[in-house]
């Protein structure tokens, strides 16, 4: 049975509300500090960090607004874009030579232009100055396999 007892951080100030949490935390290997150490020792006054961080909230760069673009290569069934999707990336190109993780691929995301082909036979200078991210899942899994029984073969 959990144990619903609220417990408080002597270091540093969290509330947990359930034993286990609170016991995970302090027996952590990293240990937790007290951020009022952290700031007498770099001379910070509180209220210097909070001018510090609203004026960073409120005067936002051109770059936090900016959406920023990717490839992916050797995407497989699409896991790492999804995930980079969700966190506001836009997807230019995703790539895989393995036509099941195509179709799947295109199911997850039928609005990205997608090549099922060899990574090495796509023309990517259409993309040359668009591009912020290039990313993939390399080695792919059919590409591991193969080294794999090779390197146990000798070869």
């Amino acid at each position: 049975m959990v144990n619903y007892k609220c417990e408080k951080c002597e270091k540093c100030g969290k509330e947990f509300k359930q034993i286990i949490y609170y016991t995970k935390h302090i027996n952590k290997k990293v240990p937790c500090i007290n951020n009022n150490v952290v700031y007498e020792n770099l001379n910070i006054e509180n209220k210097e960090i909070e001018d510090f961080v609203n004026v960073n909230v409120n005067n936002k760069s051109e770059n936090e607004n900016k959406k920023y673009n990717f490839i992916e290569v050797c995407a497989g069934a699409g896991g790492l874009s999804a995930g980079l999707i969700k966190s506001g990336f836009i997807p230019l190109l995703l790539n895989d030579n393995d036509k099941d993780c195509c179709k799947t691929l295109k199911e997850n995301h039928p609005y990205t232009n997608i090549i099922c082909d060899s990574m090495d036979k796509i023309d990517y200078t259409k993309y040359i100055g668009k591009v912020d991210l290039l990313t993939g899942g390399v080695p792919c899994q059919s590409m591991s396999v193969i080294l794999t029984s090779r390197i146990k073969k000798g070869s």
